[in-house]
């Protein structure tokens, strides 16, 4: 560039100086390591100095500076008065000046205080028409100044703000001054305070002032400051006084419009406790200031005015408000309502939704900004299923409550929720919240307990994380109860809800679906409570929860227990009943009791997605405290006065509890005073289960039963029960079984006892196979054998079209027949040596004492040398096949001389054919050595009864080709030719017929004339299917 310089010198001194400059690209030092460039810079310099001070003017002033360049004419004028080297006087004219370019020219002075001032504000922005007159006086600095400025502004630093972009003019002298705004896109910057910078859009209106006596005072009407956010208007008073003391503003301010999610940009983070600043910008969501009211006088530096120096107060709508009034917390939505601000606190009240969609009341506030402590208060219409959502939503309430809370459910029922919730925002864990519901129809239920109450109506207050209520009345089971909630008085639990009331038997079944539901009958009263832990406030590695534990007690007066002894009880009686209930974090739920005094249990489930599994369990009968077993299954022991276990079989087997892939029980041990099993009555039994690899090791130990029996736990399949008895003692009665039993579902039967016996039949050593078969049971081979005697046999019990049938065929040998009889339980009729019977027999249904009512079949006895023992009627009459017992004290009486020494025989054989419980015989003879008859006929096995005949003759040998004949071919050709013989009169000393007739205990023996002879009457019956005399 070019550079010209003319200097006027006098004695030396420089009097005057011109200067021409035209620079381009020109660098100068603005502070340390920067440095300023001007793209071009042109001026036309005048110096003069004069008798008090100097003048200086800058004509034609070109200046282009990053690439923006001033205006084609700008002059600027200066001068200065001095006296005793000091300035006492500045004029300053000039049409344009660009703050922020002078900024390097400024630096480049050797006045320090002014360029220090000058960096420290770092004026930016254009001046225009600048006319500054400052003078020092004997007052002080006097000053005139008037000035257009646009955009300008100055930097914030050392804690003082800046701002950027302010326009308009300004009049002032000494004592007052008028400052015109008219400022559009604008920027206020305090760092300390603010984090950010705030938009000016438009800030426009007039201040004026005046130094009076006392100071300065400043007003303004109507100061309008709008941007994206909000639109204000203001008026204010500032009063500045002149003895340095703090300067008292009036402000009165309205705000219209402020969007609530700006407002952490607002916020005076300098002043504010990090805490609070915290909350309020997690804690405003979304909301609209329709219009705001702020009002401040008093002391700027007494605020927030805590001995009434002065008053902050700012009121204002809120719409369309969500509020996270702490954090993770259900927001407060749609909010509408007023916010009031005083000093350094404020209130807020309206309504918003904290629930549900239904609107609650709302009030709340922050008594002193320092302290910081939120106040909510609400009271809402909401349901109880709303209520228990809104707890599980509150993490802190969840948490506390822990998982008891995700158990409770309501599905119905409403009420009015009072809430009241005190916030330290700089310490936000210790929040207090009071809640309150009023309830009125609710329902509540209690998952993993299938426990369901409804219409409840009463209070529930929740304070200090303690639920409480007193009164509470519901429906549980169908039956009106009453409930109370408290504080726990045991460690580690912090709630006790306490209900009584009564239940109905048929209520638990159809809440809990219980398995031997149907044997609970009647109405009982019952008292319980529930006991709810304490759970850990933040993540303690060392606490450990106690668990949810449950309690029912009742006396069971009125309810009554249809179990097979020994759980039996009748309605009337009273029988203690204590069941306690432990919910284990682990899914496992464990329940102790008794039922009376001496049954007591303690069992273990595990709680499944499906319902509850049974883990272990301990019952004992004895009043002894049970044990959890150390390894899964259910321990029984023990002694007990009654068992029937017929009964529970039937319980369990109704229940499928008999065929679980995994067995519940483990072990068993009971000494039972009188047991009943299988339909014997056993009395006095020591009796013990074991559960062994793949079947129960059953043992019993009784008068009447002892040994080992081995049942397979998988029974689908009819696997072979193993018994290896050393007794066995069996009793049918003619009862008729308590339900029908199907022979396709009974599993086989391996069985050996060394003493057998059946009623007062003893049979000795006994083995039998009994195996399993699509249609029913086989006896594939059956053995007894006596001191007399010897039986073997085969049999089956097989379901048909029609129902079941039982088949069975044996072959008896004995070689002493009285002893025989004696121990089979018969009444020994006969004396022999030897004994032969087989049979071959089938009746309908199973096996059972009722056989004889519609037995068929055939039958075959051979007997050898003996007696007929002459006995009362009747004592014989289980040998009722032979009816040759009912003749002896007639034959008596018509053969006294033949027969006076007893019935004597040589033999005794016979053949029956067996009808729908009915014997027919043609062959029954025994022949003597001093007389033979024969007997045909029916001997009725069904109605115990006879109607036979019989033919004596005391000349041996001459019954027996009759009664061989009648042997042959058939029945009914017997039987007439039975009659033809005795058509004819007996002939010799000792022939005679008889007619026996009546009952096994009373038979009637009558004695047929020569006449009913020759008229060939016959008095036996024949089978159903034979022809009789008349046909032939």
């Amino acid at each position: 560039g070019d550079l010209s310089l003319w200097l006027e010198t006098v004695g030396g001194d420089v009097t005057q100086a011109t200067a021409q400059v035209e620079l381009d690209d020109l660098q100068l030092a603005e502070a340390a390591e920067t440095v300023s460039t001007f793209d071009r810079l042109a001026v036309t310099a005048e110096w003069a100095q004069s008798a008090d001070g100097w003048s200086l003017s800058l004509s034609d002033l070109q200046l282009m500076r990053n690439g923006v360049r001033w205006p084609e004419i700008v002059n600027v004028g200066m001068s200065v008065t001095m006296s005793s080297g000091e300035p006492q006087a500045l004029e300053l004219d000039a049409n344009f000046l660009r703050l922020e370019d002078l900024s390097p020219l400024i630096s480049a002075l050797p006045v320090e205080q002014i360029t220090d001032v000058w960096q420290s504000l770092l004026p930016e922005g254009d001046v225009e028409n600048l006319s500054l007159s400052l003078a020092r006086g004997p007052e002080g600095l006097a000053y005139d100044v008037t000035a257009m400025f646009d955009g300008v502004g100055m930097a914030a630093r050392g804690g003082r703000p800046g701002v950027r972009g302010v326009s308009g003019t300004l009049r002032a002298d000494t004592g007052s001054g008028r400052l015109a705004l008219a400022t559009t896109d604008a920027q206020f910057e305090w760092p300390e305070m603010f984090r950010e910078p705030i938009a000016i859009g438009e800030l426009t209106g007039v201040m004026i002032w005046r130094e009076g006596r006392n100071g300065i005072r400043l007003v303004s009407d109507n100061l309008t400051f709008n941007n994206a956010d909000a639109r204000t208007r203001s008026n204010l008073e500032l009063i500045v006084p002149s003895d340095g003391g703090a300067p008292r503003l009036d402000l009165q301010s309205r705000v219209f419009g402020f969007d609530t999610t700006r407002t952490p940009s607002y916020l005076p983070v300098g002043v504010l406790p990090a805490p609070v600043v915290g909350w309020l910008d997690r804690a405003i969501i979304q909301g609209r200031v329709p219009e705001a009211e702020v009002a401040f006088f008093g002391p700027i530096d007494a605020f927030p005015f805590d001995n009434g120096e002065g008053q902050l107060r700012a009121r204002f709508s809120v719409e369309d408000g969500v509020l996270a009034y702490v954090d993770d917390w259900p927001v407060a939505k749609a909010i509408e309502g007023e916010v009031e601000f005083l000093n350094a606190g404020f209130t807020a009240q309206g309504t918003g939704m904290i629930m549900n969609e239904d609107f609650a009341r709302m009030t709340g506030g922050v008594a002193d900004m320092r302290d910081a402590v939120l106040t909510v208060s609400g009271d809402v219409t909401a349901s109880l299923g709303e209520f228990l959502d809104y707890l599980r939503a509150v993490p802190v309430t969840a948490r506390r409550l822990g998982p008891d809370l995700s158990r409770l459910q309501s599905n119905s029922g409403s009420g009015v929720v009072t809430l009241d919730l005190n916030l330290p925002l700089k310490d936000i864990g210790a929040y207090a919240l009071d809640a309150e519901l009023a309830m009125n129809a609710g329902e509540l239920e209690i998952q993993g307990f299938d426990l369901s109450a409804n219409d409840i109506q009463g209070r529930l207050r929740l304070s200090d994380n303690v639920v409480t209520g007193e009164g509470i009345r519901a429906m549980l089971f169908g039956s009106p109860v009453i409930a109370r909630v408290a504080a726990a008085d045991e460690p580690g639990y912090r709630a006790r809800l306490e209900v009584s009331g009564s239940v109905e038997a048929e209520a638990l079944q159809q809440n809990f679906d219980l398995p031997f539901g149907s044997l609970f009958s009647g109405e009982t009263a019952w008292e319980g409570h529930l006991l709810l832990p304490s759970n850990a406030l933040d993540d303690d590695p060392t606490f450990e929860r106690e668990p949810l534990r449950v309690a029912v007690a009742s006396d069971l007066t009125g309810a009554g227990l249809g179990f097979p002894a020994p759980l039996e009880k009748p309605a009337a009686a009273s029988m203690p009943l204590e069941l306690a209930f432990t919910v284990l974090p682990t899914n496992r739920l464990d329940v102790e009791g008794h039922l009376g005094m001496s049954r007591r249990f303690a069992l273990s489930f595990w709680s499944t997605d499906s319902g509850l599994q049974f883990r272990r369990g301990s019952v004992r009968f004895d009043g002894a405290y049970p044990l959890l077993p150390p390894d899964d299954g259910l321990d029984i022991e023990g002694n007990v006065r009654q068992l029937q276990l017929d009964g529970w079989l039937a319980l369990l087997r109704g229940q499928d509890l008999l065929n679980r892939d995994e067995p519940i029980l483990s072990r068993l041990d009971l000494d039972v005073t009188n047991m009943t099993a299988l339909g014997q009555r056993l009395g006095a039994t020591t009796f013990a289960v074991r559960q062994g690899r793949d079947e129960w090791l059953i043992e019993l130990d009784s008068d009447r039963v002892a040994g080992h029996i081995a049942v397979p736990f998988e029974l689908r399949g009819r696997p072979q029960i193993v018994a290896d008895m050393q007794r066995l003692h069996l009793t049918f009665t003619d009862e008729p079984p308590a339900r029908q039993i199907d022979p396709r579902d009974l599993p086989g039967l391996l069985v050996n006892s060394s003493d057998f016996a059946v009623g007062q039949r003893n049979f000795g050593r006994f083995s039998a196979n009994v195996q399993s078969d699509p249609l029913g049971l086989r006896l594939v081979s059956y053995e007894s054998v006596g001191d007399s005697f010897a039986v073997e046999g085969s049999g089956s019990w097989l379901a048909g079209p029609e129902g079941s049938t039982t088949r069975f065929a044996l072959s008896l040998l004995s070689t002493d027949v009285g002893a025989t009889l004696d121990d089979l339980g018969l009444q020994p009729i006969v004396e022999a040596d030897e004994l032969q019977v087989t049979a071959s027999v089938n009746w309908p249904g199973g096996p059972s004492g009722r056989w004889q009512q519609g037995i068929s079949g055939d039958l075959s006895l051979h007997i050898e040398q003996g007696s007929m023992i002459n006995l009362e009627p009747g004592a014989g009459r289980m040998w009722g096949l032979l009816s040759f017992s009912a003749l002896p004290r007639r034959l008596a009486l018509d053969f006294r001389d033949v027969f006076n020494r007893g019935l004597v025989f040589d033999e005794v054989a016979g053949d029956f054919v067996l009808v729908d419980g009915n014997a027919y015989t043609d062959n029954l003879l025994l022949t003597g050595p001093v007389a033979d008859i024969g007997v045909v006929g029916r001997t009725g096995l069904r109605n115990e009864d006879y109607q036979q005949q019989a033919v004596v003759t005391a000349e041996p040998g001459k019954v027996l080709p009759t009664m061989g004949f009648l042997a042959g071919p058939g029945v009914g050709a017997a039987l007439l030719l039975f009659t033809q013989i005795f058509k004819e009169p007996l002939k010799g000393i000792g022939r005679a017929s008889y007619c026996v007739t009546g009952s096994w205990d009373e038979p009637v023996v009558e004695r047929l004339t020569p006449q009913q002879l020759q008229a060939g009457y016959l008095c036996a019956d024949l089978p159903p299917s034979a022809a009789t005399a008349a046909d032939f």
